[in-house]
């Protein structure tokens, strides 16, 4: 009797032995064929961020009162070798919708920060679709970059046609100005997308790259509000000078913000990012009675 009891426990153990070794077969396989395709995502990602930052100038404008909209470089389309590894991409694995939809909101990024306002437009509906934000959603589900800036993406566009329209109404062409309603909601909803929850559980550096970009814009959106209700009470524009100011901060490092700190030795975007933290914070000195 006992023997037949310990023969069938190690039958037993056997089964479930090879049903794990079979799982295992399976998720290695798994792992084999993704990992291509993951590798070939994270170089179209760093490719990207080379590129964006090598440029940052274009699309986002030193800060002032009203700085510029995202432009073109007038000798040399910046995102080439991005666009082109996203072609590459998208010829070999064109059935993988959830790596696609990455690419997707990385395309209309490269619009609007080439300042390819009509492009973006064309591709907003697919990129803000509450089915393509779920594909780019976390495992721990968190917030990616990707997702964050397809959540932000139509407020993206609203804010810079605003002001498109703005800069179209003071040069004398036909338009009726910027809706500052629309200019300040724009601004308003990137904020709050990145004071959520989901948001505080970051999962890597590139998230945060993605915010203070994020940040950064909003605070763009805000100075060009001001700028166009300058009688607005004081109150009003300190709230709006102070927002901006401290969603930048919460990305910069603490060794970027000492005040003794060399502007020349930050590089690249860090430097754009962080001078419009330091625009910000002297209006807020300036009219704020308790910055």
């Amino acid at each position: 009797m006992n023997q037949s009891i310990n023969l069938l426990s190690a039958r037993t153990k056997t089964l479930k032995l090879a049903a794990l070794l079979l799982l295992l077969c399976i998720e290695l396989s798994g792992c084999r064929i993704l990992a291509p395709r993951v590798t070939a995502i994270k170089q179209i990602h760093a490719t990207y961020r080379d590129e964006f930052q090598s440029a940052i100038q274009l699309s986002i404008d030193k800060p002032n009162d009203k700085s510029a909209l995202p432009k073109a470089d007038p000798n040399r389309f910046v995102f080439t070798n991005t666009l082109k590894e996203i072609r590459d991409f998208q010829a070999k694995y064109p059935d993988n919708s959830s790596l696609n939809a990455h690419l997707n909101v990385l395309q209309g990024m490269i619009y609007l920060q080439s300042g390819e306002m009509g492009m973006a437009k064309s591709v907003q509906t697919a990129i803000s679709d509450p089915n393509t934000i779920k594909l780019l959603k976390s495992k721990r589900d968190g917030f990616t970059r990707d997702q964050l800036f397809a959540q932000s993406f139509a407020d993206l566009i609203k804010g810079w046609s605003e002001i498109q329209n703005q800069i179209k109404a003071e040069a004398g062409q036909q338009s009726n100005g910027a809706n500052t309603q629309n200019l300040l909601s724009a601004a308003d909803n990137i904020v709050a997308l990145l004071g959520t929850d989901k948001f505080k559980d970051k999962e890597s550096p590139d998230i945060d790259e993605g915010a203070i970009y994020l940040a950064t814009v909003a605070s763009t959106f805000y100075v060009w509000e001001i700028a166009i209700n300058s009688g607005q009470p004081k109150d009003d524009k300190c709230t709006k000078y102070k927002n901006g100011r401290d969603q930048i901060k919460k990305y910069l490092s603490a060794q970027e913000l000492k005040p003794s700190l060399e502007d020349i030795t930050i590089q690249g975007g860090r430097y754009r990012y962080l001078s419009w933290y330091k625009f910000l914070d002297k209006q807020v000195r300036t009219l704020c009675p308790n910055p």
